[in-house]
């Protein structure tokens, strides 16, 4: 009898250029829309899944983990994994994925262009124009602010962080940025000068949000902080939805303790952002999406025929940790002894004592 080949579910439909080498892997199957799969729909494929490709819309948890039973690799297409309890894979000794580095460039275009669109009212604009509501010209109709010699407030200077602040370079801005550590690689290349919290809010022309989420940063931005910005910066917000507070800046726009704020419409749909308030300019949902380089986003390199980490990838995974490139690999991977096999296990971790 022939061996079953085992189930890879994919919970989008994607291009066929990231489809075409998981069906060399397995038994592809597909939720084929462009809409989330339902969370019925997603547990009853999981029972018999091997390895699953999951968006951000997925919640991977202990009630999913518990019904699929085969389930050894989930491959997150996306850069956060905030949607994955990644402690009850770890319970599971089941390898978690995700793609960093991928959209770095390609969101800071879309954090700076959302910088850009509030300051200039470019979003009010066009609306007014397309509903015939073009006055005559007059000095004071949509007058903007000025984005050039501004002052940008980076929350979170990381590599999309970084990836802005040199764009601010060509508007010649200074940029002042916030982490809990200071990043002193991006302060000697870009001139970023770090510092505390309650100064960047103070002094920043534009804030722009770039931390992770999670439990320390959840509400990072509510009315305490929303109160120390000037009344004429922006806030815009690149990141996960619940790091801002949205009912606090519901109250803070309405109010004009901010002069406005750009956001993702994803990220405000579920709190209280209003679309009729002008000062708010929200964008579509969905990561910024540019044509899929299946080179690095589709996950067919981590998928071995058999449903097991690829030994591509293990190469891939040694050779760059032994040149030092922990923070700067493509894909981030957990990685245990069974996966790799004692001897590549051995060599890993000598290589992480003495990088």
């Amino acid at each position: 009898m022939a061996q079953q080949l085992p189930k890879i579910y994919v919970t989008r439909q994607l291009p066929e250029a990231a489809l075409a080498p998981l069906r060399t892997c397995g038994a592809l199957s597909v939720w084929e829309s462009d809409q989330a799969v339902s969370r019925e729909t997603l547990l009853y494929e999981v029972r018999d899944t091997v390895a699953l490709l999951s968006m951000v819309t997925e919640r991977i948890d202990d009630d999913l983990l518990d019904r699929a039973p085969q389930l050894r690799i989930v491959a997150n297409m996306a850069v956060g994994y905030d949607n994955v309890d990644v402690p009850a894979l770890t319970r599971r000794n089941i390898v978690l994925t995700n793609t960093p580095g991928v959209l770095t460039e390609t969101t800071a275009d879309l954090t700076f262009a959302l910088m850009l669109g509030i300051a200039r009212r470019i979003g009010e604009g066009e609306r007014r124009v397309r509903a015939g509501q073009w006055p005559v010209w007059s000095p004071f109709v949509f007058l903007g602010a000025d984005v050039h010699h501004a002052t940008l407030g980076i929350i979170g200077l990381g590599r999309i962080g970084a990836a802005v602040a040199r764009r601010a370079q060509g508007f010649e801005m200074r940029v002042i940025y916030h982490n809990r550590g200071q990043n002193r690689e991006a302060e000697e290349q870009l001139g970023c000068t770090w510092v505390d919290m309650d100064t960047l809010l103070s002094e920043s022309d534009f804030v722009v949000v770039l931390v992770p989420l999670g439990p320390e940063t959840h509400q990072l931005i509510s009315t305490p902080q929303l109160k120390k910005m000037k009344p004429t910066a922006f806030l815009v917000n690149a990141a996960r939805g619940p790091i801002v507070d949205a009912h606090a800046l519901y109250a803070a726009l309405r109010d004009k303790v901010i002069a406005g704020a750009a956001l993702e419409w994803r990220r405000a749909r579920k709190g209280a952002i209003a679309p009729g308030i002008e000062a708010v300019w929200l964008t579509p949902a969905g990561d910024w999406r540019l044509v899929l380089d299946t080179g690095e986003m589709d996950k067919a390199e981590l998928l071995h025929r058999r449903g097991f980490v690829s030994r591509r990838l293990v190469g891939l995974t040694l050779r760059r940790v032994a040149a030092g490139w922990r923070r700067r690999s493509t894909v981030r991977v957990w990685l245990t002894p069974a996966m790799l096999g004692e001897r590549d296990w051995r060599l890993l971790q000598v290589r992480l004592r003495n990088p």
